[in-house]
């Protein structure tokens, strides 16, 4: 019976293999996919499955074989012809070379047979003479082997994609349903199966749809509601029949690419396959709307990294339809540690634990890197990113988390907003007045230091500047300066009077304790009052610390250097360390005005920013484009692009080698200047590149080996801290890209597409085939696909390529 019901399986699969056609002189497919099989007590066992090898080629291709590849030297493959038109064996075709006709099939069933246990993925090897072999495809044409020396559930599943039964789940239109039918038979011992419906598509990328299964009665009606997946017992040599429903997602298209998008149903035995059955899947969607390479250069400049998910999600959507949507997007918040409030003694008698959670960045950071990794609103975040190393605190100086948290919610909700709300929540923030000393500020002894720094690094900067960013000289050539030190001292004068806000029920006192969870308070008696002058314009005398903090906000806001300075660097931020002085006039014009009267409108600078020419030229200047990936956009760019889930402690273990974890700048000067100078230029500037010297290189290059080349589960800075409530640590599934690694050169064209702008050149992607190929792993073929993903995407991400956004 159970050799019939193989030959009857065979015949229904012969029709959905031609859709496993892939490019290259060979295609292959083998189904079932998967077997289990019991190894009798001093004998062998023998799984048998079928195979369909196709000739992509207009020539008749000869002396062709099957075969395994040597490390399989404990196994045997024995194979025969199959009639296509009943499935029943040739005589006398055991092992024999056949021929292919152009364009030809030839069916045939494979044994392979074991004297010892064993469980893994077996790839066999299709080759004619004068032709290359067929690419070896996961789950196309291996087969999942488990040999064990107990009586397994051994399942045949097999598929039929409807309606056409051509091995391709075809929905018809956008958002559509088709169904797959499914039939099984257990040839094994009875047992509990498991079976669920999974998707395959591209590098860690969710397969858009959604996925549903259901038992059929004879009728092909389901037996109950379709679900995420069905636990039943399977007696042996019981026949079930199943219904997979595919929903493609509105707005996404799924391409017809048998190897890399499918849904298979897995049938799984304590968490063990035991039997698989697959079809690609397609699906229409809206027309890309850009290149992947311009898809990918908005992606660098506004995202925390690409993937495919983004990449697709940006070409169907559009360049500005998608800027537009982002910039209506607040999905992140740090407001719920912004309440967390404690007493500078709250940890007082507690376990380290305490300290962390609230007198560090520790949770501020960990959420930063969640938000950054898996949360959508990627553009208020990275100029959010931005804006905290313009405006910047740090836990060096105010250790409290709850006062960093509402420090940086205040940047992330006005990302988008106006920037002169911006310099007047710093202004009055206790986060802010305590960093730079404002706070207890008083009228006979003014402290200079947030004063001098709010013109310096806030708005002003230290020169007059032109529209363009450029400096003013005067008439003997010298830099015009923006302000005096009696500018400096006058400023101070007006910001006295500022004291810690009063904590609920006690009485306000210029030396208010340390208190977060609102705006400085003002204390009277502490403010100077008197007339001031302050860059050119007088103060009212006899004003209050609110009015006086009004105005000189005021005459900071509307200073002709504000939208210069503040432009040129977002633009370096989010673009380009040397954007061109026509590109900053660009943009400080809309600074200065919207287009609807508005000053400051940052959500228009942003989007002006990056819809301006030089940012969207697709052939940008190469002497003044891009900039060198700071160390967290580079590790969030390398970690989003394979793939990974993270609590975000990973980031943190490794990044203050590298000397940028976030909120922890050494001084008020952020972790490096926006002027740094490019090394061996007199003009060109390079501010990432201050945080390059040769410790925190060689630190640059380690992590990614380790996170790429290196990366598993059980990697020391992977793994949970226990430090953290809630913590799993960093996991990424290398399965897709081994996958995708059966074929180099498909794997090169993905990552040049999604990582470097499709910039390599055919002597560096022979180069990295090369470096794959020597790169074996005598076990699974699966694992040894994986790490020559691996390896692959270690060469293009240590590579200048990446390492620069272009």
């Amino acid at each position: 019976m159970k050799q019939t019901v193989i030959a009857v399986s065979g015949a229904l699969i012969l029709s959905l293999l031609p859709a496993a056609a892939h490019a290259g002189d060979l295609g292959a497919a083998i189904s079932p996919a998967a077997r289990a099989v019991a190894l009798p007590s001093g004998g062998t066992a023998a799984a048998t499955t079928y195979a369909t090898v196709i000739n992509n080629t207009d020539r008749a291709l000869g002396n062709c074989e099957v075969s395994l590849p040597g490390r399989f030297g404990d196994l045997r493959l024995d194979y025969a012809w199959t009639d296509p038109s009943t499935n029943a064996l040739v005589a006398g075709s055991e092992n024999v070379p056949f021929s292919l006709a152009p364009r030809a099939s030839q069916s045939l069933v494979l044994a392979i047979t074991a004297d010892a246990v064993f469980d893994g993925v077996v790839p066999p090897v299709f080759e004619c003479a004068d032709s290359t072999p067929a690419d070896p495809l996961y789950g196309v044409n291996t087969l999942e082997l488990v040999v064990s020396d107990t009586p397994p559930v051994d399942i045949l599943a097999i598929g039929v994609a409807l309606p056409d039964n051509d091995g391709v789940i075809r929905i018809a239109s956008e958002g559509g349903t088709q169904a797959m039918a499914v039939a099984a038979i257990n040839i094994g011992a009875a047992g509990n199966v498991t079976v669920r419906p999974e998707g395959v598509y591209g590098q860690n990328a969710d397969l858009p749809a959604d996925l549903t299964i259901c038992e059929t009665a004879p009728d092909s009606q389901c037996l109950a509601a379709p679900s995420a997946q069905l636990i039943l017992p399977f007696s042996s040599d019981e026949v079930r029949t199943f219904a997979v429903f595919a929903r493609a997602w509105p707005g996404s298209a799924i391409p017809l690419d048998p190897a890399n998008s499918r849904v298979e149903v897995r049938f799984l035995v304590n968490n063990q396959l035991a039997a698989a059955a697959s079809a690609a899947i397609a699906a229409p969607g809206p027309d890309f709307q850009v290149s992947s390479r311009d898809a990918l250069r908005l992606a660098q400049q506004a995202t925390f990294g690409a993937n495919q998910t983004l990449i697709e999600n940006i070409r169907r959507t559009g360049l500005e339809p998608w800027i537009d949507q982002q910039l209506a997007m607040t999905d992140s918040t740090y407001q719920d540690l912004a309440t967390e409030l404690v007493s500078t003694n709250f940890c007082r008698d507690m376990p380290n634990q305490c300290r962390v959670d609230h007198f560090t960045a520790f949770r501020l950071q960990m959420r930063f890197f969640q938000n950054a990794m898996s949360n959508p609103d990627q553009l208020r975040q990275r100029v959010a990113w931005a804006l905290s190393q313009i405006l910047v605190v740090s836990e060096h100086e105010v250790e409290v988390n709850y006062a960093l948290a509402r420090y940086q919610q205040m940047l992330l909700e006005n990302a988008f907003g106006n920037y002169r709300d911006i310099l007047e929540g710093v202004a009055q923030s206790p986060t802010m007045g305590d960093y730079l000393d404002m706070v207890n500020s008083s009228a006979s002894a003014p402290n200079e230091n947030f004063p001098r720094e709010l013109m310096q690094l806030f708005s002003l900067g230290e020169a007059r500047l032109n529209r363009d960013g450029t400096p003013v000289l005067d008439g003997t050539g010298r830099i015009v300066p923006a302000y005096t030190e009696d500018d400096v001292l006058e400023l101070s004068r007006a910001l006295t009077g500022w004291v810690y806000p009063t904590r609920p029920n006690e009485l306000p006192s210029f030396n208010n304790p340390r208190y977060y969870d609102a705006d400085m308070s003002v204390y009277a008696t502490e403010h100077d009052s008197d007339q001031k002058t302050f860059l050119g314009v007088g103060l009212i005398g006899g004003q209050s610390a609110d009015a006086d903090l009004e105005q000189v906000i005021d005459i900071i806001f509307n200073h002709s250097n504000v939208p210069p300075f503040v432009s040129r660097q977002l633009i370096q931020h989010l673009v380009t360390s040397n954007p061109s002085p026509a590109y900053v006039e660009r943009v400080a014009a809309v600074f200065e005005n919207n287009g609807q009267g508005e000053r400051g409108d940052l959500r228009a600078v942003v989007r002006a920013i990056l819809t301006d020419t030089e940012a969207r030229n697709p052939d940008p200047d190469p002497s003044r484009a891009g900039k060198l990936r700071e160390p967290v956009l580079l590790l969030t760019s390398i970690m989003r692009l394979v793939g990974a889930e993270t609590d975000g402690y990973a980031f943190l273990r490794r990044l203050g080698g590298m000397h940028q974890i976030p909120f922890e700048a050494h001084h008020v000067f952020n972790f490096y200047p926006p002027d740094y100078g490019l090394p061996g230029s007199d003009s060109l500037v390079s501010p990432s590149q201050a945080l390059i010297n040769m410790s925190t290189v060689f630190e640059r290059h380690n992590v990614v080996y380790d996170w790429t080349y290196n990366g598993n589960e059980n990697r020391w800075d992977w793994r949970p801290t226990s430090n953290f409530e809630g913590a799993t640590g960093t996991q990424v599934d290398w399965s897709s890209w081994g996958r995708l690694a059966q074929n180099p050169g498909l794997l090169l064209n993905v990552l040049d597409e999604y990582a470097l702008e499709e910039d390599l050149t055919p002597e560096q992607r022979q180069l990295i085939m090369d470096a794959m190929a020597a790169r074996t792993y005598w076990g699974d073929p699966l694992e040894e696909s994986r790490r020559r993903a691996r390896l692959a995407i270690y060469l293009i991400v240590t590579s200048p390529y990446f390492q620069i956004d272009h």
